[in-house]
């Protein structure tokens, strides 16, 4: 719709900007924009979105948050955020004019696995940081010479850590030394932290516990506010929502209702999601969990039910779950007209997330032309008889001294083979 114009679509992957803005292009003039293009074409594409050229940009993150236009009608995500805070400041690209516009977020199981799968990898298991550890001596020794066999981009990341967390240093000659502090709280906390972000996001986006302009309000701490629902989110306006269909109940979900309303006028205090779900399981009232959530997210949604997100910590780590708690005493049915079912969400099926083993037998594939080597085989660039290359590693050397930081901060070993 020309009203939803102009729009910022947010894509997680260069990949993904490409794929979305090829698929966009039936309705109306759309670019992709990423890192990838050279700078003269970013340049030709923000002045085209600033005149009102194109009316949709599809780009990451990185790229789309410097984009500065007031009258943005729409920010799209076409994939789960990093974080609640990562989100706000997304979605604060839109309507800078004051005018009416509208964040829509997109996302699935598979983003959360996602950011779980970068997240062990940005932040390897300690074990792994600490056998690094043991192979730089208090001395000190040359980078190059710290033989491991992970590859060498995971290499790099572990000395990022450690330096970080102040277990090593590393002068401009790129010479390594091990120091004699406690790193591994400071790097266990940030690497929790960093899970309770993507935890925090995905919760967020499942659990429309209240108001979304209150949730906001809660995770940053504002309780100051007059705690009143915005009444356009889709928590408030469910019908207003362009990204999710309603219906009247069945007679299946109006029992599977009841029965969770009887179950929690009868607690004292709020009951996790989960426990009750359990229960109502026992008596065979329910078996799909999915199902079930629907009917609860509407009982919350109707006012008969308030969510409240809490957490406990198990094993060091936080562990964040919705607890329910009966708005007042079971009286008699509801007046089912005014409940609404999310479509999506109680007729689809159940999905697990798993790995995927493939069914065909294994083949040997020759190597494509470019491929990176395998593990441990990697040539080092102190290795590489290449005038260029060591014409590189020395500028390196004295980027790194001039700024005070590790030389692979400039640019790693990876990059430099690549020039």
């Amino acid at each position: 719709r020309e009203s939803a114009r102009p729009a910022i679509v947010y894509a997680p992957t260069r990949k993904d900007t490409e794929s979305i803005a090829e698929a966009l292009q039936s309705i109306g003039r759309v670019s992709p924009y990423h890192a990838g293009l050279s700078h003269e074409k970013r340049q030709g594409i923000q002045r085209d979105f600033q005149a009102g050229k194109l009316d949709v940009i599809v780009a990451t993150i990185a790229f789309g948050m410097g984009i500065d236009k007031s009258d943005i009608r729409t920010v799209v995500h076409a994939a789960l955020p990093s974080s609640v805070e990562a989100y706000y400041q997304e979605i604060g690209r839109a309507g800078r004019d004051g005018k009416f516009s509208r964040a829509i977020l997109m996302h699935s199981y598979a983003d959360h696995r996602t950011r779980e799968f970068f997240i062990k990898k940005n932040y390897p298991d300690i074990k792994v940081l600490e056998g690094v550890l043991k192979k730089i001596p208090r001395e000190g020794v040359a980078r190059p010479e710290i033989r491991s066999s992970m590859d060498a981009s995971t290499l790099d990341n572990a000395l990022e850590k450690l330096w970080v967390h102040g277990a090593i240093e590393i002068d401009g000659n790129d010479e390594v030394r091990s120091l004699p502090k406690a790193w591994q709280k400071s790097y266990l906390d940030q690497q929790i932290h960093k899970e309770a972000e993507v935890s925090l996001m995905s919760n967020f986006a499942q659990n429309a516990t209240s108001c979304r302009m209150l949730l906001f309000l809660h995770h940053f701490g504002d309780v100051s506010d007059k705690q009143e629902g915005c009444g356009i989110c889709d928590f408030c306006l469910p019908l207003g929502s362009l990204s999710k269909s309603f219906r009247q109940p069945n007679a299946r979900e109006q029992a599977v209702m009841v029965g969770l309303l009887k179950l929690l006028d009868l607690q004292t205090r709020s009951m996790s999601i989960s426990k009750a779900f359990q229960n109502l399981e026992a008596s065979l009232l329910v078996t799909d969990r999915k199902l079930f959530d629907a009917c609860a997210d509407t009982l919350i949604r109707q006012g008969a039910v308030t969510a409240k997100m809490e957490s406990f910590e198990k094993d060091g780590q936080p562990i964040i779950y919705k607890s329910l708690t009966a708005v007042g005493p079971f009286l008699e049915e509801p007046n089912w007209d005014d409940y609404l079912i999310l479509e999506s969400q109680a007729t689809s099926e159940v999905k697990t997330y798993a790995p995927r083993k493939s069914k065909a037998k294994s083949k040997t594939k020759t190597p494509r032309q470019g491929a990176s080597r395998s593990k441990g085989s990697s040539q080092s660039i102190d290795e590489i008889d290449d005038p260029l290359a060591q014409k590189l590693r020395g500028w390196r050397l004295r980027t790194a001294k001039k700024e005070k930081v590790p030389a692979y901060r400039v640019f790693s070993d990876k990059t430099l083979s690549a020039l």
